[in-house]
Formats: C-alpha cells, sequence, structure tokens
C-alpha cells in the first residue's frame, strides 16, 4: 500500500503577506522620532482616518510633523492631492516600499489586497504591524489550520522557500484541493510562487519537510523514554504526545539568563536504534520572543532611523549579512548530540511562527553507547 503526503511549498519574493502582482513590498516600523531625522526610503504614512500619504522620495521626521513633498490618498471618495506636512499625532503606522516584484512567477492575488490596510486600520486605529499569513485547509465542515509562512522573512535579501506538511487538505469531489491563505493581521509579505508537492510512501510511514528543504520519509518511530529540562524537571508528560500542549521555559530559567547564556534546553533520551543514523521528528512553534526583539527594540530603539534600515540597509549585502550572523549565533533551536560524554551540535532549525505548529525532521547520528541522547538548545523563552 502506497499514501501520498502534501508538502505545501512557496516562495518568498520580499518581506511584507499581502498576495499580490505588482505593489510595493511593505515592512512595519516604529514612528518613535529622535530630534529631526530625514529618511530618504519610500514611504507610505498611515494617518487615524483611514487615509494614506506617500513620500516617493523620502521625508523629514520632527518632533510634531512628517515633512515632504507628497500625496495625501483619501479611499472614501479616491481622491489624491499634494501634501507637505502630517501631523504626528495624526499617524498611526508607516512603511516602506519598493516595487521590485517577480510578475513572471507571481500566481497568486488577493482582491482588494491593496486596500485590506486601510481597512484594518480605519476599524481598529492599530499601528502597522507584520505577522506571517496562516494556510487554511478547507473542509466540508470547515477551515482546518495548516500552516504558518515566513516566520524568518523580514527583507527581501532573506528571500526563501517555506515547506508545510498538509494534514487536512484532502481532494474533493473535483479532485481539487482547496487552501486558503490569509491576510489576519495586517501581514505584508509578498507570495511569488506557491505549489504543492506529493510525496508517495508507504501507508506506515509518513513524511516531514527536511529543514534544508525535501522530504524525509519515516517510519519505525520510537518516542524518547524521558525528557528533561535545564533544571533537571521532568517534561515528558508534556512532551509525550502531540495533544497542544507545549514546552515553556520556568520562570526561573529565564530570570537566570546572561548575555554570555541565553539558553534554555531540553534534553531527550531514546533506546539506542540498530543504526549509525536516525531522523529526529520535531512538532515545535515559537512564542513571541522574537517579534517582540524585531519590533520593540531593533526597530523601536532606531526610531524614525529603522524606517531606512528596513528601506535600505537590508538591501544591503554587508548589513544583511551582519544581521543573519547575529540570527544564527543566537537564535533557532539547536540539535546536540551526546557523544564520548561531550555534546556535540550537529543541526540548526530556523524558528516557526508563534500560532500554527511546525513539523520538522533532522537526521541525527548514533555514537557509541547504550542510549541516544538528543538536546535541543533555544533562547530561553523562544
Amino acid at each position: 500500500m502506497r499514501a501520498l503526503a502534501v508538502l505545501l511549498v512557496l516562495s518568498l519574493s520580499a518581506a511584507g503577506c499581502v498576495l499580490i502582482f505588482q505593489k510595493p513590498v511593505i515592512e512595519p516600523a516604529s514612528l518613535t522620532a529622535v530630534g529631526q531625522r530625514a529618511v530618504t526610503s519610500p514611504l507610505r504614512v498611515h494617518l487615524d482616518d483611514g487615509s494614506v500619504a506617500v513620500f516617493r522620495d523620502g521625508a523629514t521626521f520632527s518632533a510634531d510633523s512628517i515633512l515632504g513633498n507628497g500625496h495625501l490618498v483619501t479611499f472614501v471618495d479616491n481622491q489624491t492631492e499634494s501634501v507637505r506636512a502630517i501631523a504626528l499625532d495624526r499617524v498611526i503606522g508607516a512603511e516602506v516600499y519598493t516595487t521590485d516584484t517577480d510578475v513572471g512567477t507571481s500566481i497568486v492575488a488577493s482582491a482588494g489586497a491593496s486596500a485590506v490596510s486601510y481597512v484594518a486600520i480605519g476599524l481598529a486605529a492599530v499601528v502597522i504591524f507584520g505577522s506571517c499569513p496562516p494556510v487554511y485547509a478547507v473542509t466540508p465542515d470547515s477551515l482546518a489550520l495548516e500552516a504558518e509562512l515566513f516566520s524568518n522573512s523580514i527583507a527581501p535579501l532573506f528571500e526563501m522557500r517555506d515547506r508545510d506538511v498538509l494534514r487536512h487538505a484532502r481532494p474533493d469531489a473535483e479532485g481539487l484541493v482547496r487552501l486558503e491563505i490569509r491576510n489576519e493581521a495586517l501581514e505584508t509579505h509578498y507570495i511569488d510562487h506557491l505549489a504543492l508537492e506529493a510525496v508517495e510512501h508507504g501507508t506506515a510511514e509518513r513524511a516531514l519537510p527536511a529543514d534544508g528543504g525535501g522530504a524525509i520519509v519515516l517510519r519505525d518511530e520510537v518516542p524518547p523514554t524521558s525528557a528533561t529540562d535545564r533544571t533537571g524537571r521532568d517534561v515528558l508528560p508534556t512532551l509525550a504526545r502531540a495533544d497542544g500542549r507545549a514546552y515553556s521555559t520556568p520562570d526561573a530559567i529565564t530570570a537566570a539568563v546572561t548575555e554570555s547564556d541565553l539558553s534554555d534546553a531540553v534534553t531527550l533520551t531514546f533506546p539506542r536504534p540498530a543504526a549509525d543514523s536516525v531522523a529526529l521528528a520535531l512538532r515545535f512553534r515559537s512564542s513571541l520572543l522574537t517579534t517582540v526583539l524585531l519590533y520593540e527594540h531593533m526597530l523601536a530603539g532606531q526610531g524614525s532611523r529603522g524606517l531606512d534600515w528596513l528601506g535600505q540597509d537590508m538591501a544591503s549585502i554587508g548589513a544583511v549579512a551582519e544581521f543573519g550572523d547575529y540570527y544564527l549565533r543566537r537564535l533557532g533551536l539547536r540539535v546536540d548530540v551526546l557523544d564520548g560524554g561531550q555534546w556535540r551540535e550537529v543541526d540548526r532549525i530556523a524558528e516557526a511562527g508563534p500560532i500554527a505548529w511546525a513539523e520538522r525532521a533532522v537526521f541525527v547520528p548514533v555514537p557509541a553507547g547504550e542510549a541516544l541522547q538528543v538536546r535541543l538548545r533555544f533562547v530561553a523563552d523562544g
């Protein structure tokens, strides 16, 4: 007997989560002004009445205003007029944008996407804040949450593919797999490619995405015999099954972190398999730690300078390499194996989103010994 696992594959064109063919790339930013500062990136400024001011050549942020040569667009009557100044107390969010798109490979569009931010702002009066688009399978009775996309993509040079398992998607009577990709939290990503991949496997097997791409087919799965956190606390009951419960860092560990040691860890013990390597299957999601780090510290701490950081610095190979080095050294889920009494890192997995569960598989070597011990290491509270 054979079975199929369906993987959803998407390529990110540029940061920001509206499904559009030819609209500007959008990035959220804080507007805290530090003195008077000129921002040279193209800007869209959202106002408390739902109108949008567009400054194609950038603008200057003063203590109480945004100054520049711009156009004010009102959506009720779709009127445009020139504007030279916007009072800062009317501003609820600003976005940097570019017009770099890959129209040839863009295959998904959402009707009225350009009005999404306006509607949400006019009704909720919230600051522009990025999130990642959830994917739902359309079932006969309801929508089933399947995945959350692009949790690690904040700028065009971080473009990557995202693979997720579709557990609930099934062909309907017409033989079609129906999905909904939603804009639920002012998402501003581009999606320039979407595809379904079918992985054929036996009925006693399952397929999971490999973190570096492709898929790994699993069989003869064995759960851990023990699981402990950094304090030695038994967390196996929490991790024993996919029941919606998840491990989270105890407050005592979070309070004890230092700049030189930010990590928490969970150690898993398995019976030693009769093989020189195995696949470790993981089901996880992240907290809002990295979201807070980006928006409330990296962006808010820069004030209006954060707009050019997103619009220009993150388009520079050097700046992206520096940021990527910071991210790789500190964040993500690291997989260690106990080998000869020493822990050895064998893989690193990027963060997932905070809403949908992600599933990944990684290869793990099996050192000599009576048992296989694997440590999952991550930033405390991540």
